[in-house]
């Protein structure tokens, strides 16, 4: 399980890396054009006003915390590894 967590956590963090520079590099503009894009439409504009505004970080721990209790609900320790194949649908 451990590596399975480490992995997450480096695929996520790699996936914010490439999308830093929407928020902060070069790309900034092209986000923002979004964004403006977003407001102009009623449905999205009021679907898109209902998210909170949260950190990379918080979105982090949001993700990571979901995943591992995920996890740790399909495969507690000492249960069969068989039972855990086979809920999850793998054997």
């Amino acid at each position: 399980m451990s590596g399975t967590v480490a992995s997450l956590a480096i695929n996520l963090t790699a996936a914010e890396e490439r999308h830093r520079p929407y928020f902060e590099g070069p790309h900034r503009r092209e986000l923002e054009k979004v964004y403006a894009l977003l407001a102009t439409d009623d449905l999205l504009a009021a679907a898109h006003a209902e998210l909170p505004q949260i950190s990379s970080a918080a979105y982090f721990r949001m993700v990571m915390t979901g995943c591992i209790r995920g996890l740790v609900a399909a495969a507690p320790p000492g249960r069969p590894v068989t039972d855990i194949l086979t809920d999850l649908g793998l054997e």
